[in-house]
């Protein structure tokens, strides 16, 4: 499997054209240049693609069901009435470069962007969320940047850790959809704050009370190759079992 991700980050706003958006992040983002087709931060010499589009007509209804309620109305209006759109992009093959891109986006908060979309998740998140998460910048921050839970029916699969350079997780299995975001959450975390080594028909459970799951690395296959949200890294899947060795 190939182990390049491409995390891509959106930021509408309402700039009068490209000379005032180049001018406002020389200005207002904390020490940030955007020439040619790069936006680079003067200290630290991280550099990321910068592209600019004008006004989608289809951004608020994005906006509106990626933020699941949690971007204000007045924010949802401005989205509405924005300009352009600036998308922030590179390879994201580790927390680390993640957060590169989180400061990046954050930059451009702070030159008149109005909220952030993970266009390779498809979550949205307020200014000021966003800012908090940058800030954060935890690996329960990270997942709530980047990550989210879907599914129903005793199907249940997570979508967005190749943003941050690691596998997603299934689950196939009859419970409710919160006990399996519990669950899935609770895995992942432990990837990203453990980096522990992992085999195929090892055990997982939250705790020793918990069911434990037996966990196999598969390809990703919820998104073909190609597609943003596909994992390039894979999946873990987990199953319920009644008896193996634990794995934690």
């Amino acid at each position: 499997m190939s182990a390049e991700s491409k995390l891509v980050i959106g930021v509408p706003g309402n700039w009068a054209d490209h000379t005032a958006i180049v001018n406002s992040i020389a200005t207002n983002s904390g020490g940030y240049l955007f020439v040619g087709a790069l936006m680079s931060h003067v200290e630290s010499k991280e550099v990321c693609k910068l592209e600019v589009y004008d006004r989608a007509p289809d951004l608020l209804a994005a906006y509106t069901l990626a933020g699941c309620g949690k971007i204000s109305d007045d924010d949802l209006a401005a989205i509405g009435d924005h300009s352009n759109a600036l998308y922030v992009s590179g390879p994201s093959n580790s927390p680390d470069s993640a957060k590169t891109l989180m400061r990046f986006a954050a930059a451009l908060l702070d030159c008149g962007g109005i909220a952030v979309k993970i266009e390779s998740t498809g979550i949205a998140h307020s200014a000021q969320r966003w800012r908090e998460l940058t800030q954060d910048g935890s690996p329960p921050a990270l997942m709530r940047a980047f990550v989210t839970y879907v599914g129903s029916a005793g199907s249940f699969y997570s979508c967005g850790m190749h943003n941050l350079g690691l596998p997603d997780a299934t689950l196939e299995a009859d419970v409710m959809p919160e006990t399996a975001a519990t669950l899935l959450d609770t895995f992942l975390l432990y990837l990203i704050s453990e980096s522990p080594e992992m085999s195929d028909d090892e055990t997982f459970a939250i705790d020793d009370r918990s069911p434990r799951y037996t966990i196999t690395k598969a390809e990703c296959t919820e998104f073909p190759p190609g597609n943003l949200f596909h994992n390039p890294h894979g999946v873990w899947q987990l199953r319920p079992v009644k008896s193996e060795r634990k794995y934690r």
